[in-house]
């Protein structure tokens, strides 16, 4: 299936899917938003494609699950589940629980990667991304930047050249 959105249009017969405790509802400090950016409008459509599309009209969010792809402006997200809240212009995106490992934890698939046009990309466990401020933070991530390669329990973006990586 194939989506494109610049303002959620969304009919009341279309399927909703239930909620998932899977997907995280924590919004840090990074992607909070400043009432001078929540008045403005993002600033092109988001395209997206998913094996499923799912619409909650009452809580304006879009879920999308299997083979996700994202692309807004200069960026594009590859992942097994995404959430994208359209009040909050707010998506977040996981992978997809597959199986356990020999402890007992969880072993997903589809991952989410996260990609900007000229920089490496970054992977994780987990995504949020702010469609207005255009920031992000991957939890358990990794990805290249010169003049190395950085891993972390999570990792902002706060520059072209900037990355913030906690332990």
């Amino acid at each position: 299936m194939i989506g494109v959105m610049m303002y959620p249009a969304i009919s009341q017969e279309q399927p909703v899917l239930p909620p998932d405790s899977s997907v995280f509802t924590d919004t840090s400090d990074t992607l909070a938003v400043s009432e001078e950016e929540k008045k403005a409008d993002i600033e092109g459509p988001v395209k997206y494609w998913a094996d499923q599309i799912a619409f909650s009209v009452d809580k304006k969010k879009t879920y999308l699950t299997g083979n996700v792809r994202i692309e807004y402006l200069n960026m594009q997200l590859n992942a097994g589940k995404v959430v994208i809240d359209w009040d909050k212009n707010l998506m977040q995106a996981t992978g997809i629980v597959d199986s356990t490992d020999s402890l007992g934890n969880p072993v997903y698939r589809e991952q989410p990667v996260f990609e900007e046009l000229g920089n490496e990309p970054i992977y994780g466990e987990k995504l949020e991304y702010n469609f207005r401020t255009q920031r992000g933070k991957v939890f358990e991530g990794r990805t290249s930047m010169p003049p190395g390669y950085y891993r972390g329990e999570s990792i902002k973006k706060i520059g072209k050249q900037t990355l913030l990586v906690k332990d």
